[in-house]
């Protein structure tokens, strides 16, 4: 209860004058609707041909999608890194980790945040996507029957369980419009389908339509969540403009003015997030290929979205895990965790005419394919860049990138997906994540770790006595947050300097890439009394050991680099095989080394290569 009532209360202060009403219209609604019913679906759509996506696809019968299907037949289904055994593939509503069942009941009754006895609602709305459904279906149009038996199967056996504006299918917009993607995929891949199956699923369209439009996310929920909706309702009302209540002009004028809201001039999200970046571009992928009207527009936004993208990516396509990830897609072609960022990019930069920020590790694959599109020969040439104001400088030198961050910390109105790491920085080399993010790991379950996950001590930048940049003041709210400004930024010199006011006093970091090494400086406006901390998070498979000054650092056994910060006044501290959360839900062994010291206005910190041994894998 007392959970509950914190939670609002620190929602409602994130909320603008404009919002408090429509909130409280919204409560009067959700509390009079238990009863709400759709208006009935005209007869004519029973016999009405359900909304096509204009791309007619053909799948290889060697490709991922296949051996996608195959692993689900044959009960070997991970969601989000769970086993879902095959008597569960129809489970709808099953929550793993504690084998029960989300109650059916009134959508926005269902408490998934404060009263889920150890449940975490993201396992269940996974398998509720029907994304699943995706690849058995896409595996047919490759005459895969078997996948296509089990695809139909499984349609009705959700349509089954549905219950329009009933249980957790319908607790999170997002859900729904994802859902409504996966229905009109999977049943034109399927096509034909028995005019039964045929009818349900135009009833299921209409109903879900019919709820986005009661309830849109807006306001401080107008972010990713809103995007998703409105390209949910536009997929059906520009392919079907007869639908009842359709309005695919008003709905494309505010899909672009969400995307507007949503990125910064150079090609940065709002939200401070690499990965749900890249899932707001997927939406805009598949939005300005049936919307002929605001194309353009969305393009635009699309190729500097791939400029800043394309810039984070090293050789082997990993990207610093920078805010919040929790690996959703719109479009599923296999059941592995797929790298929504890179795919999305290369996407986006084919689309546009910018073959100079397809990353070199794209590979063609499915979401091309929809939009029409062919491979063409990458021209990327990596370089420095400065995204002043999304707050990113990207350093390179030779094989070394370094990404620094001096933006905001999320998005506006909440903080959202944004986590408090400012000044933070982030190295690869050549494919080589070395500093890394601690990552994601899961939005519910345990407190701790999703506090951890946002911590200042869970990213590379600097601590004083144990305190974080930002006051959090929810699981994904923010209350105080620190301001980070970018001083200054030369590029021909791999150099940049932000500073923040997150602490009692300024905190100043200077960044330089260099052949042989790597230099910070760190510098407060005064003398803290109270315990600073440097801190670093290295990628599995690095080791340290320790040495005058900092440490000796090892992979595979060979000696790499020196890692010093030369001052007395601190003294290194190594804390072996930290579990951080790459994956959601999935912990990793990370190595985390920081520097303690007092009473210190600045120091210096060097990453002095020794060899380069995964140059040569």
């Amino acid at each position: 209860m007392w959970d509950r009532i914190r939670w609002r209360i620190n929602r409602l202060m994130s909320m603008s004058p404009q919002e408090i009403p429509h909130r409280i219209q919204e409560r009067w609604r959700m509390g009079r609707d238990a009863s709400f019913h759709a208006s009935p679906l005209p007869a004519m759509f029973e016999h009405r041909p359900l909304p096509k996506w204009p791309v007619d696809l053909t799948i290889d019968a060697s490709s991922e999608i296949l051996r996608g299907a195959d692993e689900i037949l044959s009960d070997r289904l991970y969601l989000l890194g769970t086993h879902w055994p095959r008597e569960k593939h129809w489970a709808w509503g099953w929550d793993p980790p504690t084998d029960s069942m989300w109650p059916m009941k009134w959508a926005h009754d269902i408490d998934f945040r404060h009263s889920a006895n150890g449940r975490d609602i993201k396992f269940a709305w996974e398998l509720l996507k029907l994304q699943h459904i995706q690849v058995l279906s896409w595996s047919s149009l490759a005459g895969h029957d078997t996948a296509k038996d089990y695809a139909i199967a499984g349609l009705n056996s959700w349509l089954d369980w549905h219950r329009p504006f009933w249980g957790i299918g319908y607790a999170s917009g997002i859900e729904c419009a994802c859902r409504i993607f996966s229905l009109v995929w999977s049943a034109q891949a399927l096509s034909p389908i028995p005019v039964s199956l045929h009818r349900r699923i135009w009833s299921a369209l209409h109903q879900h339509a019919s709820w986005l439009r009661r309830y849109p996310s807006l306001h401080s929920s107008a972010n990713n969540h809103r995007v998703a909706e409105v390209a949910a309702l536009l997929l059906l009302e520009r392919l079907t403009p007869e639908l009842p209540e359709a309005d695919p002009d008003g709905r494309e004028v505010e899909f672009l003015s969400l995307i507007e809201s949503l990125f910064y001039d150079d090609g940065v999200c709002v939200e401070q997030s690499i990965y749900y970046q890249a899932l707001v571009m997927e939406w805009m992928l598949y939005i300005q290929h049936i919307c002929p009207n605001i194309r353009q527009d969305l393009q635009a936004y699309l190729a500097r979205g791939a400029q800043f993208l394309s810039s984070l990516f090293d050789e082997e396509g990993h990207y610093p895990d920078i805010g919040d990830g929790d690996c959703s897609v719109v479009l599923r072609s296999q059941m592995a965790n797929e790298n929504l960022p890179m795919s999305v990019c290369g996407a986006a930069a084919i689309l546009t005419g910018h073959s100079e920020c397809i990353p070199t590790a794209y590979r063609a694959d499915l979401r091309l394919s929809l939009l029409g599109l062919s491979m063409p020969q990458s021209t990327l040439q990596v370089s420095s860049r400065c995204f002043r104001q999304g707050g990113y400088s990207v350093l390179q030198h030779g094989s070394t990138k370094v990404v620094f961050d001096s933006g905001p910390l999320g998005y506006p109105a909440t903080g959202g997906h944004g986590h408090a790491d400012a000044l933070s920085v982030w190295m690869h080399d050549g494919g080589q994540p070395i500093w890394i993010d601690w990552g994601t790991y899961r939005y519910n379950g345990l407190e701790n770790r999703r506090a951890e996950a946002r911590s200042t001590a869970s990213h590379n930048t600097v601590t004083i006595d144990g305190r974080d940049q930002s006051v959090m003041s929810g699981a994904f709210n923010w209350g105080r947050r620190a301001r980070a400004t970018l001083v200054f930024a030369d590029l021909d010199q791999q150099i940049a300097c932000g500073e923040h006011d997150g602490y009692e006093w300024m905190h100043r970091r200077t960044v330089q890439v260099r052949e042989e090494m790597i230099e910070i400086q760190d510098q407060l406006s005064q003398k803290p009394k109270g315990v600073i901390r440097v801190h670093f998070l290295l990628a599995s498979g690095f080791a340290a050991d320790e040495c005058d000054g900092g440490w000796r650092i090892f992979w595979n056994g060979e000696e790499v680099a020196q890692f010093l910060l030369q001052n007395p006044h601190f003294f290194p501290k190594c804390k072996q095989e930290v579990h951080s959360g790459k994956e959601y839900n999935r912990l990793h062994k990370t190595l985390a080394l920081y520097w303690e010291g007092r009473e210190m206005q600045s120091w210096k910190i060097q990453w002095i290569w020794k060899a380069k041994p995964w140059r040569t894998r």
